[in-house]
Formats: structure tokens, C-alpha cells, sequence
């Protein structure tokens, strides 16, 4: 985004740029639940409380630019569940720890207390931090915290890579949905496009479910398109409609067409032969 359109989204001292800080419900489906769109330059763990659920049952999976301290000793205090990965420089005090394996590799299944101590920047509450190995970068390991004592450690870390939904989430709506290039270059005109590109997902993920369909949701957009001046009724029937399944590459008995042509010839039944439907092929 170049500064002189958009000079309300600070970002860098030549470019502009956006967040869009964003609330995801998975349970299966992807649904956008709370939207804050504010400049780039703005600090993510600036925006998290907004995007909290107060919910003790919840689980909150976020990447590590939200992770502060003092926001999580706030989300112990309140019952807030929550989960990320660490960053590198973080200051750790180990007080317990223990090996697990998961998906045969050796994982530490640590209890700890994040901060620095001797700057009296120390959280209060005892978190855990999960070490796994870096299947992608040998040597190097992938750090997790989470307050969250009561699951195991494999589902912890499954739980996290659920988180990548999100970038999923995201790169479909800029692939699908037009929000690569903006109509307008005032904020409300930017707002507003990707707004319109959010409830369009909402509401194709709820014709989806509607429709009782396992096509992906490309399947349901382009079916939409097809059928959006006719009914529901008429769309339900047409995305469910059984597809023709291929019968592989076929060997053509030739022999055999030609038996089956010259019985034709020899009843008088030579209409077929000139009808475009008919294929001697396809018996």
C-alpha cells in the first residue's frame, strides 16, 4: 500500500499497510467472530483483550506478537485459557519437567514461571511450555505455553497447529473474495471492502451448513454464482446433486462396435446412427 493513497495506515516511513486482528471459532468450519482493522504499525498485544472470550470452556490459540506478561497473569486470574508459541529471547525459570513422546518424537513437558526475576518483571502464575522438535528445521525446537494443565501434551500441540486455519482462513478470502486491490483509498472505503469480503465468507459458510454439503467451500461459491437468482430449494438440490463418476480410461473394442453397428444396419435401425447422442462407444 503506498503511503500517498493511504496515509491514515501508518506503517513505515515509505509504506502503509493494515492489520487485520481477527477472532476464529473452529470447530470443523472457520468463522470469523470479532474483526478489529486498525494501521500496521499498531502493536498486536495492544488489541488482544478485545479479542478475548470470557469463557473459562474456551481455548484461545494465537500467534507469539500477542504475547504479554501481564495480560497473561490477567487471563490466569479470570479462568482464561489460552495458547502460542514463545518467543526466543524469553526468560524462563524451569521448576518441574518431564519427557513425553509425540508422534515418536521426545517432547519436554515443562512447568515454568516466564520473566525476569531480577527486574521484578516475573509473572505470578505458574505457566507450561511444551519443547517439540522442528520436524521442517532439524535442530531447532518449537516452544509453547498455555496455562492449560488438563490436556495432553499431543493435543495441546495439535491444538496449536489448528491455528494455521487462520492463515488458511485468510488466503482464501484474498483469493477468492477481491481484497487484493482497493477500491477506494479513505479508511471507510477500505473498511468497508474487507467487511463486505467477511460477511460474504460468513454467509457461504452458513449456505454450506445449510445445505448439508462436504464440497469444500470454492465448490459452494462457484455453485452461487450459478444459481443466485434461483431458490434455495434449487440450490440445495443442485450442490447435492450426485456427480458423475469416472470409469477410468476405457479400452474400445472395436470388433464389437462394429457387430453391434452392423445388427443395427441389418434391423433397419439406422436412425441412431444419425442422432449426435448416439456414441456406439458407450455400451
Amino acid at each position: 500500500m503506498a503511503l500517498s493513497n493511504y496515509p491514515w495506515a501508518d506503517f513505515r516511513s515509505t509504506k502503509a499497510g493494515i492489520k487485520i486482528h481477527t477472532l476464529i471459532i473452529y470447530d470443523g468450519d472457520i468463522m470469523p467472530d470479532k474483526v478489529e482493522i486498525t494501521p500496521a504499525k499498531c502493536a498486536d498485544k495492544t488489541r488482544m483483550d478485545n479479542l478475548i472470550v470470557q469463557d473459562t470452556d474456551t481455548l484461545h490459540v494465537f500467534d507469539r506478537a500477542y504475547v504479554d506478561y501481564q495480560s497473561f497473569d490477567n487471563y490466569c486470574d479470570a479462568g482464561i485459557l489460552f495458547l502460542s508459541r514463545l518467543k526466543s529471547n524469553a526468560k524462563i525459570e524451569v521448576l518441574k519437567t518431564k519427557t513425553v513422546i509425540i508422534d515418536g518424537q521426545e517432547v519436554k513437558d515443562s512447568t515454568v514461571l516466564l520473566g525476569d526475576k531480577k527486574q521484578d518483571k516475573q509473572m505470578e502464575n505458574i505457566l507450561r511450555i511444551l519443547e517439540i522438535p522442528d520436524r521442517e528445521n532439524p535442530g531447532s525446537t518449537i516452544r509453547l505455553i498455555t496455562n492449560d494443565f488438563e490436556h495432553s501434551a499431543a493435543l495441546i500441540s495439535r491444538y496449536y497447529r489448528d491455528r494455521w486455519q487462520i492463515e488458511i482462513f485468510f488466503k482464501w478470502i484474498k483469493q477468492h473474495l477481491h481484497v487484493k486491490v482497493f477500491y477506494g483509498h479513505s479508511e471507510n472505503a477500505v473498511k468497508s471492502q474487507i467487511f463486505t469480503a467477511l460477511i460474504s465468507f460468513v454467509l457461504l459458510t452458513l449456505l454450506k451448513r445449510e445445505a448439508n454439503t462436504d464440497k469444500s467451500l470454492f465448490k459452494v461459491l462457484k455453485y452461487f454464482r450459478a444459481c443466485k437468482f434461483e431458490s434455495l430449494k434449487a440450490f440445495i438440490r443442485k450442490i447435492n446433486r450426485p456427480s458423475r463418476s469416472s470409469k477410468g480410461r476405457r479400452v474400445i473394442d472395436y470388433e464389437k462396435i462394429y457387430q453391434l453397428t452392423e445388427r443395427q444396419v441389418m434391423a433397419g435401425e439406422t436412425e441412431l446412427l444419425y442422432s449426435t447422442e448416439f456414441n456406439p462407444v458407450i455400451l
